[in-house]
């Protein structure tokens, strides 16, 4: 049977080789993700207040008014607002849908 010989500086090229594969790999991942951005925390605090007052027209069963971000209109007693509104809020648009009163946000 023959043997194949190799020389020593060829004994740990493999481990440095597969180090160097994951550190390129590893590199254009982070480069092909999406950088995250930070959450609006006005459209936060906007959303938090929103659905507090919705909430509090269902369950006290009464209309309650609602007046944040320079908005003012009201949810009647299932929660449900009168009339559709577009508000932005540091260059964010979010819909009020009619009806349900339901929050989503525009593009």
């Amino acid at each position: 049977m023959q043997k194949f010989r190799t020389s020593k500086a060829r004994e740990g090229f493999l481990l440095v080789e597969c180090l160097l594969a994951m550190a390129a790999m590893s590199a254009f991942l982070l480069l092909s993700l999406k950088v995250s951005q930070v959450r609006n925390t006005n459209a936060l605090r906007f959303y938090d207040a929103y659905s507090e007052k919705q909430a509090q027209a269902m369950a006290e069963n009464e209309r309650t008014d609602f007046e944040e971000a320079g908005s003012t209109f009201y949810f009647n007693e299932k929660g449900n607002v009168p009339s559709a509104r577009t508000i932005m809020i540091d260059g964010k648009i979010y819909i009020i849908e009619l009806g349900t009163g339901r929050l989503v946000e525009g593009d």
